[in-house]
């Protein structure tokens, strides 16, 4: 079971090698790529319906993007930079975007999201 939280990402720079993603028990789509020299990044993985106009049919889409950085004590929005605790609250906003089928990362849907 992971819970992603400081100490868990704190614990995890310490095995630098290769990459690795870890993804939250607890809030589905919320995740953390751990890089090669230790550098933490924030994941959402998310599905939207998408409709194909020459096939007249709508199918569905996986995305997983990265939508910040880790710091241990500090979040500054404005740049990407979270804790652990604000990313969780930051994704979960773009989670609901995704289940109404609007992509988190789309201009206007990111400007909301910062104006929040």
């Amino acid at each position: 079971m992971v819970t992603i939280n400081k100490t868990f990402i704190s614990d995890l720079r310490r095995l630098q090698g290769k990459p690795v993603e870890y993804f939250d028990t607890a809030e589905t789509g919320f995740g953390i790529r751990i890089g090669k020299k230790g550098q933490v990044k924030f994941l959402i993985d998310y599905t939207l319906l998408q409709y194909d106009p020459e096939k007249g049919i709508a199918k569905e889409k996986r995305f997983r993007k990265v939508f910040g950085s880790w710091h241990r004590d500090k979040t500054n929005a404005q740049i990407n930079i979270f804790t652990a605790d604000d990313a969780r609250k930051h994704v979960r906003k773009m989670l609901e975007l995704a289940a109404e089928d609007k992509d988190p990362f789309s201009k206007s849907t990111a400007i909301r999201l910062r104006t929040h």
